[in-house]
């Protein structure tokens, strides 16, 4: 297997005659021309070969082209989402010593920049911003950022197999061809999006545009005049796209939609699905630091495995190791653990793994069939009276109430009974204490004395963090 870079320039000459961007009118062929100058640039700017370069900027075809090129180029881009404050990016600047920053903003960031006027947008680059990066292994081809949901964000390197294994197992299964056209919704900075959609479209061929923002009406509008037929999207992306889609009598040309970045229940997802009845559904789980894709739940088992993530990918195992340190049986809870070549190189900074084999941090179990269940993070587990308590059991118990559209609960620390239990709800109508008592009382009906909230606020929607992850307040 070649390296990312050189499969990437066969991918774009093997496509040469395909249509890359209908809203642009570009081939692959004008792609390819176009990231051959941006790489002569960056390469007369000081940026070579092995070079840490952190790429900065929102959703652009410019963005894609200025990614590519690095690729050609044989630097390693440091993907940093563009919803960072240029603050954020400034700490990440100094943890990892970059030879260049390349954004779309001056503001605070880009430092006696050169421009680079890509199609209608205008890039910056500040070069030798530091001349002490640490040497990156020469297998190495993408720094990916993790969330920060949970602590600061780690550059994860990804190296050339890990990608490309990733891209391989997703794209035999999404089926796409020359004839696909994809509508990227999500930052490209994300692995779920630069692995699971951009480069698995690009290996195909398909046409490829992005968004720079989510607005729902804006993008549904888009998807018919440009005849979208594959999109991808977090649960509450796809949840208001099917909302809007209920409301009005029009189609979309949309035959298949991914769902990927946070756990949702199968309550909600058979909400999202109703609208679509022949749109194939895909709900995929992983992690950065698995390129990302682990499992995927695929449309023919979609109805019957709803509250599943379906079966790890045909390259990766994954295993349920309880408390003791040892494989669980099926159906037993425990951490998730998964081993592939997808598996990540290591942090940046950071000793690499010793193997291929990841502890994700999130708890669930298999199935007699194999499909995997994702109940929760294992920091999340709520103990209240010597009793583990996922957040998600709760939550599917709130949503079984008529009145609740959406529901989050999380633990805070209790000096008597280990944990207090918290339920943020959302519902259709007007908040009341009535209301409020009257979820409280399904509660009781539902759930044992262990399980039931001890606060249930009723709030107009569930606070996340610019990723679109579900965070507790202190993590606001």
């Amino acid at each position: 297997m070649g390296t990312l870079s050189r499969q990437v320039n066969n991918w774009l000459h093997e496509h040469a005659d395909c249509v890359f961007s209908y809203v642009h009118g570009w081939t692959y062929s004008d792609v390819a021309q176009q990231v051959d100058a941006c790489a002569i640039r960056l390469h007369e700017q000081g940026v070579a070969e092995r070079h840490l370069v952190a790429l900065y900027a929102a959703n652009s075809q410019a963005a894609v082209i200025a990614f590519l090129a690095l690729l050609k180029l044989d630097a390693v881009p440091i993907l940093v989402h563009h919803y960072y404050q240029p603050e954020q990016v400034q700490d990440i600047i100094g943890a990892f010593s970059p030879h260049a920053l390349l954004t779309d903003t001056r503001e605070g960031v880009a430092t006696n920049p050169t421009h680079f006027d890509i199609g209608e947008r205008t890039l910056y680059l500040s070069s030798a911003i530091t001349r002490d990066a640490q040497d990156i292994p020469p297998q190495v081809a993408v720094i990916g950022m993790t969330s920060g949901t949970t602590n600061r964000p780690k550059g994860v390197m990804l190296t050339d197999s890990n990608l490309l294994s990733n891209i391989e197992s997703i794209g035999r299964y999404l089926g796409l061809t020359s004839k696909d056209r994809m509508l990227i919704m999500r930052s490209l900075s994300h692995a779920s999006v630069f692995t699971g959609e951009f480069l698995v479209a690009l290996a195909q061929g398909c046409a490829v545009d992005v968004i720079d923002q989510f607005n729902v009406l804006r993008i549904h509008k888009w998807m018919q005049a440009h005849q979208i037929t594959i999109t991808g999207g977090s649960p509450s992306m796809i949840r208001s796209l099917s909302n809007l889609q209920k409301k009005l009598e029009t189609s979309l040309p949309l035959q298949k939609i991914l769902i990927s970045g946070s756990p949702v229940s199968a309550q909600v997802l058979a909400e999202i699905v109703f609208p679509f009845p022949d749109v194939k559904f895909y709900h995929g789980y992983g992690l950065t630091e698995a390129s990302p894709r682990i499992s995927c739940l695929l449309p023919q088992d979609f109805r019957r495995k709803m509250s599943s993530v379906g079966r790890p990918l045909t390259n990766v195992t994954v295993k349920i190791i309880d408390e003791a340190g040892q494989e669980a049986p099926p159906m037993q809870v425990g951490e998730i653990v998964a081993t592939g070549p997808n598996v990540m190189f290591g942090y940046y900074g950071h000793e690499p793994l010793s193997g291929s084999t990841i502890a994700t941090g999130d708890l669930g179990y298999l199935d007699d069939e194999g499909f995997l269940y994702v109940i929760g993070r294992k920091d999340d587990l709520i103990i209240r009276a010597g009793i583990n308590i996922y957040p998600s059991e709760i939550e599917e118990a709130l949503l079984q109430h008529p009145s609740v559209t959406d529901a989050f609960v999380y633990g805070s620390p209790d000096d008597v009974h280990g944990h207090r239990i918290h339920a943020w709800v959302v519902v259709d109508e007007a908040a009341s204490e009535m209301l409020q008592d009257d979820i409280f009382q399904h509660c009781v009906r539902l759930l044992g004395s262990a399980r039931i909230p001890q606060e249930i606020r009723i709030v107009p929607e569930i606070a996340t963090n610019a990723v679109g992850k579900r965070v507790k307040p202190c993590l606001l």
